[in-house]
């Protein structure tokens, strides 16, 4: 093989496993379903450019449905929505007269809803992105996944 033809396999290689990398980031909402099956291929190490065993996985497809509103905003007299993480914990604030756009389920708490802020500049703090509870919304049935 030619350094011309190893270089072609090498870069094929590398925009297989950057499109692997990217599929798995874009599935950030685990399935409670768990795996269809786990088995291991042999694929090319973009940084050695040798094969190489992969562990595969397979999940089955998850469908999240878009909001009927595609605007979330804090309940009137709440203040504004704490914005936490995974687990529960808070890490910033969205105000009360801010605006955030629905981006997924919580995977096992239907009483959180993952949302990022649209507007800023009205008095929330920390970060843009997080879950919010469900019933602290302007509109909790316009949320898909509400518990």
């Amino acid at each position: 093989m030619n350094s011309t033809a190893r270089i072609a396999t090498a870069a094929s290689a590398a925009v297989a496993a950057t499109s692997l990398i990217t599929t798995t980031a874009q599935a950030a909402i685990p399935n409670p379903d768990g795996p269809l099956r786990t088995h291991t291929e042999t694929w090319i190490d973009p940084a050695t450019g040798r094969p190489a065993p992969a562990r595969i996985t397979e999940y089955p497809s998850i469908t999240v449905r878009p909001a009927t509103l595609s605007v979330i905003e804090p309940a009137s007299g709440t203040g504004g929505l704490f914005l936490r993480t995974p687990g529960g914990a808070i890490k910033g604030l969205l105000a009360h007269a801010d605006q955030a756009r629905f981006v997924g389920c919580h995977p096992s708490d239907a009483n959180l809803v993952l949302v990022r802020q649209i507007t800023h500049g009205n008095g929330g703090w920390g970060a843009y992105e997080g879950y919010v509870k469900v019933s602290a919304t302007a509109d909790p049935g316009q949320i898909p996944c509400g518990g």
